[in-house]
């Protein structure tokens, strides 16, 4: 009897032990509503982080790949007529420095928000459209072939 009696004890103060020892760790896992809301906004702006870094990554390879193409563009054209020489020089330095700017603009664009991330992609998005279409009429101008790095 004495055995079982010292048996049940600690048992009895084992299990409170466990207890007490789960509940203090349920109180302290336990996040207040701020709390939870302010993770949620490091989550979304680590996100948006992560993706400009892609996006940034993705679109410096297409402005890399555009000035190769202006300098092959610069190598045929030492071969044209004089008067088409000029013409293509001029276009080659539009595009050179449209290429430039899009570079610059990504460099120093830093999303403050969302919105403002998403504006800026957009209105990029739409810049490097146009800069390709640009590439490819001028290569079309010049009689070269489909060019994938411009693209």
């Amino acid at each position: 009897m004495k055995k079982s009696l010292i048996i049940k004890t600690f048992s009895l103060l084992f299990f409170s032990m466990l207890f007490i020892s789960c509940s203090d760790a349920d109180d302290k896992k336990a996040m207040t509503k701020d709390e939870v809301e302010a993770e949620h906004v490091k989550l979304a702006s680590e996100a948006r982080e992560k993706e400009m870094a892609e996006y940034q990554e993705i679109n410096k390879a297409k402005i890399e790949a555009n000035e190769k193409s202006l300098a092959e563009f610069n190598l045929r054209i030492k071969n044209e007529k004089l008067e088409a020489k000029a013409e293509y020089e001029k276009k080659i330095a539009e595009l050179n420095a449209q290429n430039s700017d899009m570079k610059k603009k990504m460099e120093e664009f830093h999303a403050g928000n969302k919105a403002n991330w998403e504006t800026f992609k957009a209105s990029f998005d739409k810049d490097m459209d146009n800069l390709n279409i640009a590439f490819s009429e001028l290569m079309k101008k010049m009689g070269i072939g489909n060019n994938e790095s411009t693209k």
